[in-house]
């Protein structure tokens, strides 16, 4: 789960910063989703509700 979200938080951010660990932490709220459901729908699902929420107060 570790290596996972690592690798989901730098293949979204690039660099050591507050918004990479931000990442971290998602890729972490993602493992434990799916841990949690045992269902890839429901990791992807809120994978974009999250990206929905934040183009919109990235934009709106």
């Amino acid at each position: 789960m570790l290596l996972t979200s690592l690798l989901f938080a730098f293949a979204h951010g690039y660099e050591l910063s507050w918004s990479t660990f931000q990442l971290f932490i998602s890729g972490l709220s993602f493992s434990l989703i799916y841990l949690i459901t045992k269902d890839i729908k429901m990791v992807i699902f809120s994978h974009g509700l999250l990206n929905l929420i934040i183009w919109k107060f990235r934009f709106f």
